[in-house]
């Protein structure tokens, strides 16, 4: 096993074991997604290890251990430009996919990283609330909620609805003072 592979193997199952869980799924899914080709050079940044960690779920100290946890937090704040730009290349724009989106915790990126630059977190939150907006219009025209649920399959109600979640802790992050 060549070590590009190892790592490869020792990085997806380190990410099983923090990812069990509802989201657990998803995360993976984002994961497999990020890692490249064994063709090509390189793996997985630390920046999307580390965005990929935090919008998936169970990003506590209890689930990682507090030195960890503590690692990843550091990092992020304390890169917090290029984070975020690693961020809107994973999320936003073209890579935009509302069902593995409506699954994962997006918002809790942008509010761990919001303190150190709010107006860099401001405009991808803007853009990510944007992206939600243009998905959630039928829902939001519905005068019936309920009437539009019994219409739709059951995934699609819970990707709605989390997605609205979402949008609420975007619109409250948007609304935080500088």
């Amino acid at each position: 096993m060549q070590h590009n592979s190892k790592s490869r193997v020792l990085y997806f199952a380190s990410a099983l074991l923090i990812c069990i869980g509802c989201s657990g799924i998803a995360t993976l899914a984002a994961l497999a997604a990020r890692v490249e080709s064994p063709g090509k050079a390189g793996n997985v940044s630390k920046a999307e290890e580390d965005i990929t960690l935090i919008v998936g779920g169970h990003f506590t100290p209890d689930a990682l251990g507090p030195d960890v946890y503590d690692a990843v937090v550091a990092r992020a704040k304390g890169h917090a430009d290029a984070y975020l730009d690693v961020f809107e290349s994973m999320y936003l724009g073209p890579k935009f996919d509302a069902e593995l989106q409506s699954r994962l915790y997006l918002p809790s990126f942008l509010q761990l990283v919001y303190t150190s630059s709010p107006d860099r977190t401001r405009q991808a939150a803007s853009r990510l609330l944007k992206q939600y907006d243009a998905i959630l219009v039928v829902y939001d025209n519905a005068s019936d909620k309920q009437a539009l649920f019994k219409l739709l399959p059951d995934e699609t109600v819970r990707l709605l609805q989390r997605l609205d979640i979402r949008r609420k802790e975007l619109q409250e992050l948007l609304s935080s003072p500088k």
